[in-house]
C-alpha cells in the first residue's frame, strides 16, 4: 500500500459513523488478541524457531461486514497494524494474511467498484512486496482490464507496473511504462493521479540514468 493509498484508506474510515468504526476496530482487537495469545504460545513451546509456520498460525480468522466500505476498512486497519517483518518468510506469512483480508473483500462484494479495485491493487502489492513480482504484474495487469472507468486504478496499477518492472531490472519497459502514466494522465483533474503522475516523471528520469550506467 503505498502513502496515497494509505491517505483513502483513513479517509474511508474517518468518514464512517462511530457505529462502523467502532464495529472495525472491536474486530480488529479482538483479531490482535488472539494472535498474541496464539504467538506467545507458539513461542514458548518452541524448541526450533527455524522450523516452519503450522498451517494453522497462517489461517486469518476474517469478520464479515455489510458493506464493501467496512470489510475494506477492515483489512487496511489490519495491514496498518502490522509491523513489516525484513525476514522474508516471515514477511510471507504476513503477506498472506493481508491477501487473505483484502481477497474477502472481493468475495463478499464482488459488483462493488470502490473498494474491491483497490482491495485488488492491495493484493497485488502484497505479491510485489515478497518478491512474487511476475504475479503482481499479472495482478495489476487483470485490474487495470477489470475497471477500465476507473481513472485512479488505472494510474495506480500502471505507476505499480513500472516500479515492479525497474525492481525486476527491466529498465528500458520500467523508464517507457513511467512515460505511459505521464501521456495518460497529465490531464487529470484528481489530485491522488497528478501524485503518481509527478512521481513518474521523477522516476523517469531516474532510470533513465540507471539505463546510462549499465551501457
Amino acid at each position: 500500500m503505498n502513502e496515497q493509498d494509505g491517505k483513502y484508506a483513513m479517509n474511508f474510515i474517518m468518514f464512517s459513523s462511530n457505529r462502523i468504526r467502532r464495529r472495525i476496530a472491536s474486530a480488529l482487537v479482538v483479531l490482535i488478541a488472539v494472535f498474541s495469545i496464539s504467538g506467545c504460545a507458539s513461542f514458548s513451546t518452541s524448541k526450533n524457531k527455524s522450523k516452519a509456520r503450522p498451517t494453522e498460525e497462517k489461517q486469518l480468522v476474517i469478520p464479515d461486514f455489510p458493506t464493501a466500505k467496512e470489510q475494506y476498512s477492515f483489512a487496511i486497519m489490519y495491514q496498518r497494524s502490522l509491523i513489516i517483518s525484513p525476514d522474508m518468510a516471515r514477511r510471507r506469512v504476513q503477506m498472506d494474511k493481508v491477501t487473505q483480508c483484502h481477497d474477502r473483500v472481493l468475495k463478499n462484494f464482488p459488483g462493488d467498484q470502490t473498494y474491491a479495485p483497490l482491495a485488488m491493487v492491495a493484493i497485488a502489492d502484497a505479491n510485489a512486496s515478497i518478491g512474487e513480482l511476475p504475479t503482481a504484474i499479472e495482478i495489476y495487469h487483470a485490474t487495470m482490464a477489470k475497471y477500465p472507468d476507473n481513472e485512479y486504478i488505472q494510474a495506480r496499477a500502471l505507476f505499480a507496473i513500472a516500479r515492479t518492472l525497474d525492481n525486476q531490472g527491466k529498465f528500458q519497459e520500467a523508464k517507457d511504462t513511467y512515460r505511459q502514466v505521464m501521456e495518460r494522465f497529465s490531464a487529470s483533474h484528481s489530485a491522488a493521479v497528478q501524485d503518481l503522475v509527478r512521481r513518474a516523471q521523477g522516476l523517469y528520469f531516474t532510470v533513465k540514468e540507471t539505463i546510462k550506467s549499465k551501457r
